[in-house]
């Protein structure tokens, strides 16, 4: 049993565990820019911890479980994690096992009540995808086209859910957590509606204000718009300033080490970079790091990857100058493309095949 007071600036977590093979489990959040993390010590399956996470923030449990994540190429793909939401005052129950991750069942808080009410349907689905993705990237000898078929079915699925909780739960916090999530699959108006759609108590929180404010920073981001000037230093240490390439297509590359598919997307890039710089557009990458003692991992991928142009690393002075911000970036890989004028031609996700469309459109006759 459970006994004491919960501090009312803290969440106390307890965990129950069954089938995991570590002795610790390992939860972590954001404050503010920065990532927060404890270890939990597990005895008998059991551990707790009171953690000083704001209020309503996103939990995620880790599962540092070696035999569950999938290598592929040089990259590791973690397991999905196991999230909750921080309630200050609560005592947050989480029971999973590890043979069955990352399904689990959380009580405590209300915010957390409405979350199991889409998780308990969206936890099976995200366990069918990660054992697809495990066979998919682990196995030479199977037909992967298939596979990437389902894992895609389930993840517009997933998505489905998401964008149906939102307009029946207007009340909720989940709702305005789970909206960056729909956000790329919709036309923007339609997102800044289910945002507006909100209840006033939930878009007065502080992520509320936050999204709001972005939400404002996207529309002047949008096509057609000027693009928002910077001057940030490469790793060179040259300072670039966007206003000063005005004359000139530029193409800005937004993406991270840690991120498989803008590693992906490099081979790609570095094709369209030979093929478009001559004839004058002005290739800049973005990199936005967890941390900076990433560092030097970014300017290893930099030369692996063969990205010959313009690096510069966001982190850097990011508190006076955030370009990621600026231009309203919450997926990775993004691209935006600026013509010379200094507008915005278009902005594309993934290994969007429409950039190249634009640039052919553009450039083809030239």
């Amino acid at each position: 049993m459970v006994t004491g007071c919960v501090s009312n600036d803290k969440t106390k977590v307890i965990i129950t565990a069954e089938n995991y093979p570590l002795d610790t489990v390992r939860i972590v959040w954001m404050a503010g820019r920065e990532f927060k993390g404890e270890k939990v010590p597990l005895k008998n399956g059991k551990g707790e911890v009171e953690i000083s996470a704001p209020e309503y923030t996103l939990v995620s449990i880790i599962n540092d479980d070696p035999a569950q994540r999938i290598t592929y190429g040089d990259g590791i793909i973690p397991s999905p994690s196991i999230n909750f939401f921080a309630e200050m005052g609560q005592r947050i129950r989480v029971q999973f096992d590890g043979e069955r991750w990352p399904i689990a069942r959380i009580d405590g808080g209300k915010v957390n009540e409405d979350y199991m009410r889409l998780w308990g349907k969206k936890g099976p689905l995200e366990r069918k995808k990660w054992e697809l993705m495990r066979v998919l990237y682990s196995s030479e000898d199977v037909d992967k086209e298939p596979l990437k078929q389902e894992i895609s079915a389930i993840r517009e699925a997933c998505q489905q859910m998401e964008y149906e909780f939102i307009p029946l739960n207007p009340d909720s916090y989940v709702s305005l957590h789970l909206l960056p999530g729909v956000r790329t699959s919709l036309p923007f108006e339609k997102y800044e509606q289910l945002f507006l759609n909100l209840s006033e108590r939930v878009r007065n929180t502080e992520m509320g204000k936050s999204t709001s404010e972005q939400i404002a920073m996207t529309k002047k981001s949008l096509p057609g718009q000027p693009a928002p000037d910077f001057s940030k230093v490469d790793k060179e240490g040259n300072t670039i300033r966007l206003s000063d390439l005005k004359g000139k297509y530029v193409l800005i590359d937004f993406w991270g080490t840690w991120c498989i598919p803008c590693r992906r997307s490099h081979p790609h890039l570095v094709e369209l970079h030979e093929k478009y710089a001559p004839k004058g557009v002005y290739f800049i990458n973005v990199a936005q790091e967890n941390d900076m003692k990433f560092r030097d991992n970014w300017l290893k991928v930099i030369e692996e990857d063969k990205m010959t142009w313009a690096q510069i690393l966001n982190n850097e002075g990011q508190e006076g100058c955030d370009v990621v911000r600026l231009f309203s970036v919450t997926t990775f890989p993004t691209k935006v493309l600026i013509d010379q004028e200094g507008r915005i031609v278009g902005r594309y996700l993934g290994d969007s095949r429409e950039l190249d469309k634009e640039l052919e459109m553009i450039f083809g006759g030239k």
